[in-house]
């Protein structure tokens, strides 16, 4: 008997009514998007950090900062550099929160549809439904192979 419940991240009911909470969760994701989306476009250009450092006028220790996550003292003119050497547009996009809030919700209430052991894709990773006890779950990121598909664990 299959003893899958709901699982309650509830991320969206936090993004709704905690202001802080909300405040912080945008400004990790934006780091974390902008460090990513960097990192993926210079890898599909073929640059290593040092090709790159070279085409953006910085040094490749720069280079590995602005690619990680936790950084975020880059600014609108390095950032505008970084995409004209990738060549790539810059575009800053401002969405309402409850925009993003909902759809937060509705991602978590795609994986609440899944069942124990299957995998879902929501929120752009691959994740492994473990059935908990109580009403919650436990939500587990597992193994991605190159080509994003879905592994089972």
């Amino acid at each position: 008997m299959d003893s899958t419940k709901p699982i309650k991240l509830e991320i969206w009911k936090k993004l709704k009514e905690d202001e802080t909470y909300r405040a912080a969760f945008f400004r990790a994701k934006a780091r974390d998007e902008i460090a990513s989306q960097i990192k993926m476009l210079r890898a599909k250009r073929h640059l290593n950090q040092v090709q790159f450092a070279d085409k953006c006028d910085m040094k490749q220790s720069a280079v590995s900062r602005i690619e990680q996550s936790e950084y975020s003292a880059w600014n609108f003119n390095t950032l505008l550099r970084v995409a004209e050497a990738l060549g790539a547009r810059l575009r800053v996009i401002f969405e309402p929160v409850e925009a993003v809030i909902e759809q937060y919700r509705r991602k978590e209430e795609a994986i609440n549809h899944e069942l124990a052991g299957k995998t879902t894709s929501a929120f752009g990773n691959i994740y492994k439904i473990v059935a908990g006890s109580g009403s919650t779950g436990v939500v587990k990121p597992i193994a991605v192979s190159q080509h994003h598909e879905k592994t089972h664990v």
